[in-house]
């Protein structure tokens, strides 16, 4: 029986700083013990664990962007807010009836 989606998702995180950091000699092991572990086909394994984090997203609402920068876990949270409150704000410019 494999892993459920969160069960992948944590293993992901651990293995991704150690494959980064890995020498190139280190990658494949690495690559086999987290394809053994997850499931996933090799090529998908390498772009998931070769990706390099958000510098940046855009966030629009309403015909309004906004660019924020990665954070942490409050990235997300702040990002999720930011697009309730120009949605908010966009349906208050709209005419009352």
């Amino acid at each position: 029986m494999g892993l459920n989606m969160n069960q992948k998702q944590a293993v992901t995180r651990e293995y991704l700083s150690r494959y980064q950091k890995a020498a190139k000699k280190a990658k494949p092991a690495l690559l086999d013990e987290f394809i053994r572990l997850t499931g996933y086909h090799r090529k998908s394994a390498v772009r998931l664990l070769s990706r390099k984090p958000a510098k940046e997203i855009m966030v629009y609402a309403g015909g309004e962007a906004v660019k924020l920068k990665p954070e942490g876990r409050a990235f997300a949270l702040r990002a999720n807010a930011l697009s309730k409150r120009l949605a908010l704000a966009t349906a208050s410019r709209q005419p009352q009836r």
